[in-house]
């Protein structure tokens, strides 16, 4: 896992401890301030500030994995992946309960963009077993 770039546009909930020496495991259960400290860091992508970033990273992958993303036209628009992907890169992700328009207009807005994206019908976890991440 550690070979592979993960990019949390919406922040993350807290490192786990193969992360940082910090992180915690899962559990089913948290206290008030184990909540607080989850909930600091997550952010909308319009609070994001540095995804200019995300250019490097875009412009030498071979593939992009979308995973657990919404594909709202806002958060689409604001990665600003499009001027770094074209048909030679694999580009897919998670589908999972997605609203079946949704799902459309994200299909609509990479193909207007000479882009494909296939999206599958998947759980996260379902979906890295899936993938072959060689």
């Amino acid at each position: 896992m550690k070979k592979f770039k993960f990019i949390h546009v919406y922040g993350t909930l807290g490192n786990l401890p193969w992360q940082s020496q910090q992180g915690r495991p899962y559990l089913g259960n948290y206290n008030l301030d184990d909540l607080k400290k989850a909930a600091n860091g997550i952010m909308t992508v319009a609070e994001q500030r540095n995804l200019e970033i995300l250019n490097d990273i875009f412009k030498t992958a071979r593939r992009i994995l979308f995973i657990g993303f919404g594909f709202d036209k806002f958060n689409l628009e604001k990665l600003n992946l499009l001027p770094w992907v074209n048909r030679e890169k694999a580009i897919t992700g998670t589908a999972f309960r997605l609203d079946p328009a949704r799902k459309r207009e994200a299909e609509i807005y990479f193909e207007e963009k000479n882009c494909e994206i296939i999206l599958r019908d998947m759980k996260a976890l379902d979906f890295l077993s899936y993938v072959n991440l060689s």
